[in-house]
């Protein structure tokens, strides 16, 4: 009879073990899903950023700032811009395809093909450097904070230009309540419209 109650007791223990085991096992499945997802969103957020980088880059007045290391760009040399600019290519697909060009999609998988070495940091060869040197010119770009500066600024300029429209519509309705509604009404629907 203790065989028996013996035998009981060892199974639930193993059945307690084994429910142990399969939450673990269900927690630690979840944290490594959630890891990968976390590092996939930070490979996404650097391959868009690489994607800012050498849509901006096309500007001359941007061009000459890193060129001249001015205004709180980085010092690039033409080499490395001509880098970009071979890069900003690569990685650009047209639906209006060139003649012999390949088709979209094939475009679209030799683009991603290429955004996902440069973040990798491959040592392979590309446009006359590596996928590692792009990065690096890349993080040079982007640790100079120079397009930062250009947003806060327009973000700025934004509010300031705000800040003025409403000074001047309330000294506008100070004056002449009825007449500055008018004027009011027809200046928030202008700026709707546009």
């Amino acid at each position: 009879m203790q065989t028996l109650e013996f035998a009981r007791d060892l199974s639930k223990s193993f059945n307690i073990i084994a429910l142990d085991t399969a939450k673990v096992q269900k927690k630690q499945a979840r944290k490594e899903a959630l890891e990968r997802n976390q590092q996939d969103i930070a490979k996404v957020k650097e391959i868009l950023l690489v994607q800012d980088i050498l849509a901006n880059m096309g500007q001359d007045n941007v061009r000459e700032d890193f060129l001249a290391g001015q205004n709180g760009a980085v010092q690039l040399t033409e080499e490395e811009l001509k880098y970009l600019d071979d890069l900003y290519g690569e990685v650009s697909p047209k639906r209006i395809a060139e003649e012999g060009s390949p088709p979209f999609q094939d475009q679209l998988q030799h683009s991603a093909e290429h955004l996902v070495a440069i973040v990798d940091g491959k040592t392979k060869e590309i446009v006359g450097t590596t996928y590692l040197k792009l990065k690096e010119i890349v993080a040079s770009i982007q640790s100079c904070g120079y397009f930062d500066q250009a947003t806060e600024e327009a973000a700025e300029g934004n509010s300031e230009q705000c800040k003025n429209q409403l000074w001047r519509k309330k000294s506008m309705w100070k004056r002449s309540p009825q007449s500055s509604l008018r004027k009011l009404q027809h200046s928030f629907k202008v700026s709707v419209s546009t």
